[in-house]
């Protein structure tokens, strides 16, 4: 009996080590290309063609810098599977706040994203302009 707890036990730690470090991988950071599509108050407003984003690791943690983001928020949690950007007050003044949000999700080397901003009246809590970016971008580096 004790052998097969000791057995168990070794499983077990075995199992939960390994290299996962809650280190995003290096090889999903980088630069992703493509077109992004815009949409302000839910109505098509142009294409950005080629526009490019670069991932950037921060430090020890799954934390990453954009470079080239569409919206304020310039921070996301990059994981094997894409990124995600919690809700962030971006900006905030007498008249208004805005909060930012969005995903991305890797596919192979194909990242599909998805950003929002909505701009809130501080007197009254109401969402007066909402910008909405999608596309899918290729890793080129």
């Amino acid at each position: 009996m004790k052998k097969l707890l000791y057995l168990l036990l070794a499983i077990t730690i075995t199992s939960c080590g390994g290299d996962d470090d809650g280190n995003v991988p290096l090889d999903y950071l980088g630069t992703y290309q493509g077109d992004v599509v815009i949409y302000l108050d839910g109505n098509y407003h142009g294409t950005l063609y080629n526009h490019s984003m670069t991932f950037v690791s921060i430090g020890n943690s799954n934390e990453v810098l954009i470079e080239n983001s569409l919206i304020t928020t310039s921070t996301c949690d990059f994981t094997p599977t894409g990124f995600v950007i919690p809700s962030t007050q971006a900006v905030s003044t007498q008249t208004f706040y805005a909060l930012e949000y969005g995903s991305g999700t890797l596919n192979g080397d194909e990242l599909q994203i998805e950003l929002y901003q909505d701009q809130y009246d501080t007197a009254t809590n109401t969402v007066y302009f909402s910008g909405y970016w999608t596309g899918t971008l290729t890793k080129i580096e």
